[in-house]
């Protein structure tokens, strides 16, 4: 299980990017190998959210972030913010 991180900073409008990253999400649904997201809002900075996206493994991420239409919809999406991101793998259960 390979676990997205993604934190955004919009810079635009917030109604844009929640509707860019929705179109992303519903693009990526139809890989093999996605296991869903949520996406977040900070209740201190309204403009930042955290998104969680699950992967079956790193390689079903690569394959999707190598689709040009999903590419076309990243590119979208990132009009309205910044980003930074970071890949987790599960090390245990509390």
């Amino acid at each position: 299980m390979l676990t997205l991180i993604i934190t955004f900073t919009v810079t635009g409008d917030p109604d844009a990017f929640v509707e860019a990253q929705s179109a992303v999400i519903a693009h990526a649904s139809g890989f093999p190998g996605f296991g869903g997201s949520q996406l977040h809002r900070s209740l201190t900075d309204p403009n930042t959210y955290v998104e969680v996206v699950e992967w079956a493994d790193a390689d079903a991420h690569r394959a999707a972030v190598a689709d040009p239409d999903f590419r076309l919809r990243l590119g979208e999406m990132a009009r309205h913010v910044t980003a930074s991101s970071d890949r987790f793998e599960p090390i245990g259960a509390h």
